[in-house]
């Protein structure tokens, strides 16, 4: 958000936002001592960034900057020293769009036992079973570097 006066404007995250005098500018300041493109805001990596674009000069505490990066309120005098003051404050890190999350299948759960049941086949000399069983080995018995 930029703040000049009672005036207040939003800076938009898709592209560069200008502060000057000239009609084009996103936020309009009428002294003559402000450059038609003064300032340039814009979205980095790390936050907000400030530019001065302009012939005349910006200054952070009585100090002239070419570049100021935004992570806390920042007031600047455009043109002069002593010229017009606009604040910076930047607002919360940009927003990233919302993608859904692949679908993961549920894990099917395994019994620890698993019994089949038939009835027994008597083929003479051999009798089958008619219950089997198995034990399913739980994981804190699977030899170290087993794959599952």
């Amino acid at each position: 958000m930029v703040r000049h006066g009672a005036e207040v404007a939003m800076v938009p995250v898709d592209r560069p936002f200008v502060i000057g005098r000239g009609s084009a500018a996103d936020l309009r300041l009428t002294d003559a001592r402000v450059s038609r493109r003064h300032l340039m805001v814009r979205q980095t990596e790390h936050g907000w960034s400030v530019l001065d674009i302009s012939a005349n000069g910006t200054w952070l505490d009585g100090e002239r900057v070419r570049r100021v990066d935004v992570c806390r309120e920042v007031r600047l005098n455009l043109g002069a020293v002593n010229g017009p003051r606009i604040t910076l404050i930047p607002g919360p890190p940009p927003s990233f769009p919302d993608y859904p999350l692949p679908v993961v299948p549920e894990l099917m759960t395994v019994p620890t036992e698993i019994t089949f049941s038939s009835p027994a086949i008597d083929l003479g000399q051999t009798r089958l079973l008619h219950d089997v069983a198995f034990r399913v080995p739980s994981q804190l018995s699977r030899p170290a570097g087993a794959v599952t």
